[in-house]
């Protein structure tokens, strides 16, 4: 799966949702008063690291980005705190972001995708790319009490020794 692939699916999937709440299926409206509607459910959103420096960094964008997900009334937003090529944000921004979120009554915690320092995803039994998770956890760890690792990629590794042992 290449980065685009990832970030194009997320960024569906956002869209999907903000569709399902626009057409009625359930009404934003109903979901905060809680006059009706899906009483129960309760919504996040992920930002990846390109959404971050594009939609948050900056106030007045972070204020229209929230101001248009405003319907789905989230309860938490995931940051990805490491580009794909394995830079970890600056933990002064991530730690702004955060305030401005816990102002707004949302929690914030931090997510990382388990992208290997060659760019590809990680094998876990690569002592490289687990040295690299590492140092980018104990980064976000800075900003974050709580870290999703999103690892649904790693189920891609096709290097020798995966291979023949099947171990991921």
């Amino acid at each position: 799966m290449t980065r685009f692939f990832y970030q194009h699916l997320m960024r569906r999937l956002v869209i999907l949702m903000s569709i399902v709440l626009i057409n009625g299926t359930i009404r934003a409206q109903s979901v905060g008063n809680n006059s009706g509607g899906w009483k129960h459910l309760k919504y996040a959103i992920f930002f990846t690291s390109e959404d971050v420096e594009n939609l948050l960094a900056d106030s007045t964008q972070f204020k229209k980005t929230m101001e248009y997900f405003a319907p789905v009334m989230p309860v938490k937003v995931y940051l990805q705190g490491a580009d794909w090529n394995g830079k970890v944000m600056s933990t002064a921004l991530l730690k702004e972001i955060v305030g401005r979120f816990h102002k707004m009554g949302i929690e914030a915690d931090g997510a990382l995708v388990p992208i290997s320092p060659r760019g590809t995803p990680s094998v876990y039994n690569n002592r490289a790319d687990l040295e690299s998770l590492k140092e980018r956890i104990q980064v976000l760890a800075r900003v974050f009490d709580r870290i999703i690792l999103d690892d649904w990629l790693f189920t891609t590794a096709t290097d020798p020794k995966s291979v023949r042992t099947g171990e991921i």
